[in-house]
């Protein structure tokens, strides 16, 4: 008996790890990077942050991002949103965008999938010095619009490169 309640407290403590596998990524990259990482949605509904970065930014050149999120189905979740954001500064086409509306009445999975993009010059433009020739650290967050579902798992997908215009 004792050894059974051993058991089932050596499991429920390597759950949490179990949860999230440490990110599969090529980051930091040179002029591109790639990161995909399978987690479980937090308290609130999000994914965790999705970091990545690319070494150094030049002039006359455009950040492109695809980025995917894919969640378990469940009546809980209604749609999901994702943000994007280098250096601080939000991503094109803006914050909490793209939306998806998922059906709360199926268990199938639930996606989002959106492209941003950053013009280097003209982020340098409104911020001297803060781009060209700077690195690029890449944050995306996302996950559940109606800010519940914690515990549901999730994969998460982004990819970065940069292109000349």
């Amino acid at each position: 008996m004792n050894s059974n309640r051993a058991l089932a407290a050596a499991v429920l403590l390597l759950l949490p790890a179990l949860s999230h596998a440490a990110p599969v990524t090529t980051s930091p990259g040179k002029t591109s990077v790639f990161v995909s990482e399978t987690a479980v949605l937090d308290g609130i509904g999000d994914i965790p942050q999705i970091t990545a970065q690319i070494l150094k930014a030049k002039a006359h050149q455009v950040l492109r991002l695809d980025v995917t999120i894919i969640v378990d189905g469940s009546p809980l979740v209604a749609g999901m949103y994702t943000r994007a954001q280098v250096n601080g500064l939000d991503m094109n086409p803006g914050a909490l965008l793209p939306t998806s509306q998922c059906d709360t009445t199926s268990i199938l999975r639930c996606s989002v999938t959106g492209t941003y993009w950053l013009d280097i010059d003209t982020a340098e433009a409104g911020t001297p010095g803060a781009f060209v020739g700077q690195p690029l650290n890449i944050a995306v967050i996302g996950g559940n619009k109606a800010a519940s579902g914690g515990g549901l798992p999730c994969t998460s997908s982004v990819s970065a490169q940069m292109v000349k215009k």
